[in-house]
């Protein structure tokens, strides 16, 4: 034989050949003509000794036998009968039910091509087809190219993910700066509108869809691993943590927020009403829709090659992998829609209560003028920002003397106003002071 088996090729051998007690080895090993017999013999008799020692085995041998003989792999030669005779093509199966003598050594390469130490090699013809075992290779282990892997993608989704999560953290620090220095008179519930208008203003559209494409993404994609047992390598389906996916299916919203954002130009006044719960309902669906119903990988084993330069490269593939879905993803981003519209549909047909009042001062975004709360924070006709819920519409104010000077991100420029506690407000020929609270806000006119 060109090879030496190893332990494990001769175990494995010796159980599918099902060498017992009584088995002959003497002829068995009368077949290896590259020794005197005593050494395989040993090799064999230790591989019995072995055998009591190992678990209970499922019967595998005859549909092993089957799947081998299914595949028609056999030992081709050159050679002629004598000196005078033409060379021919001499072949016959590696498993030959007419040999069982023969048996071990085949197992031995069969097991040798499993482990990836040879190759079979399949040549299709106009006639006929064969199959051949071939001589052992030599491995060859390099290091992956990472410059072939498709990462581009998410490599700059995660700089994205990382800018916005930096530019929202020092947002949320700066507001509560702002409400230190406003002593807390700030519009609470403003505050949870942090994603919905200072994401918006903030970060930008373009970047909160890329975020939230990301969340998408992971809704979409199932979760395997490859594992390796030896030398074989297989995947195995790893379960997602269940906070995990409330996670994924939270960032979600920011998707929401931009729908909501767009729709404004229809919602309008009914916006508030329908915002919170739109992005709760699309939280719970999507949690619900990855846990009840996750993404199954598809893996398919289909080797194929194809010559890309004559005697030069071969291009192979041996399967593929799929572990995203397309369609889980358009899933998703139409349950968004559909969502936005039911809910706003329903408080627009079943909401009783008087619409909210809102501001029209060109100082404020379409997020902060209908989602903010504007009826407590109303005197004399003008709305008053406080100096918080303003960071978050992308105003930042600094008193001098009696008049907030404000830069407004949104537009780069620098407006003045007037202290509201230096006015006083005539109602019912009375003339009262405003209330304490309005001192540290920012009145926005028309």
């Amino acid at each position: 034989m060109a090879f030496v088996p190893p332990r494990d090729h001769i175990l494995f051998a010796v159980t599918l050949s099902n060498i017992g007690a009584t088995t002959n080895v003497t002829s068995i090993c009368l077949l290896d003509s590259h020794s005197d017999g005593t050494h395989c013999e040993a090799k064999i008799r230790a591989g019995q000794a072995f055998l009591p020692y190992l678990s209970t085995l499922p019967n595998w041998r005859p549909s092993l036998y089957a799947a081998i003989d299914k595949l028609r792999i056999e030992w081709v030669q050159f050679g002629r009968v004598n000196k005078t005779a033409p060379i021919e093509l001499f072949h016959l199966p590696v498993l030959d039910l007419s040999d069982p003598s023969f048996h071990f050594f085949a197992w031995l390469f069969v097991y040798d091509w499993a482990m990836g130490n040879r190759e079979v090699i399949s040549f299709q013809g106009d006639l006929n087809t064969l199959t051949a075992m071939g001589n052992d290779i030599t491995r060859l282990e390099q290091t992956v190219d990472v410059a072939q892997l498709p990462t581009i993608f998410a490599f700059y989704a995660l700089q994205a993910i990382r800018y916005v999560t930096f530019v929202m953290i020092m947002l949320a620090a700066v507001t509560f700066v702002y409400i230190l220095l406003s002593r807390g008179y700030v519009e609470g519930l403003n505050m949870f509108e942090m994603s919905r208008v200072g994401g918006i203003v903030w970060v930008g559209r373009p970047l909160v869809v890329v975020r939230s494409i990301t969340a998408l993404c992971l809704l979409s994609t199932a979760s395997i691993e490859l594992q390796t047992d030896g030398v074989f390598s297989y995947f195995v389906t790893t379960p997602v943590p269940l906070w995990t996916t409330c996670l994924a299916a939270n960032e979600v919203t920011w998707l929401v927020g931009i729908v909501n954002d767009i729709s404004l130009v229809w919602t309008q006044d009914h916006t508030i009403a329908y915002a919170t719960i739109n992005s709760l309902l699309m939280w719970l669906i999507s949690a619900l829709l990855a846990t009840l119903a996750p993404v199954q990988a598809t893996i398919t084993v289909s080797p194929t090659c194809e010559i890309a330069t004559l005697d030069y490269q071969v291009v192979c593939v041996a399967g593929s992998v799929v572990i995203g879905s397309l369609q889980r993803l358009l899933t998703l981003v139409g349950i968004v829609l559909v969502c936005n519209g039911v809910c706003f549909g329903l408080v627009r047909c079943l909401w009783k209560r008087g619409l909210p009042r809102v501001s029209s001062s060109m100082l404020l975004c379409g997020g902060a003028k209908y989602l903010f709360e504007h009826d407590d924070w109303i005197l004399g006709d003008v709305y008053h920002l406080d100096r918080a819920s303003a960071v978050l519409n992308g105003l930042l104010s600094v008193r001098y003397q009696n008049q907030w000077v404000i830069f407004d991100v949104k537009t780069w420029c620098v407006r003045k106003v007037q202290v509201a506690s230096d006015l006083r407000v005539r109602t019912f020929e009375d003339i009262v002071l405003v209330d304490r609270r309005f001192g540290r806000t920012l009145p926005l006119g028309e």
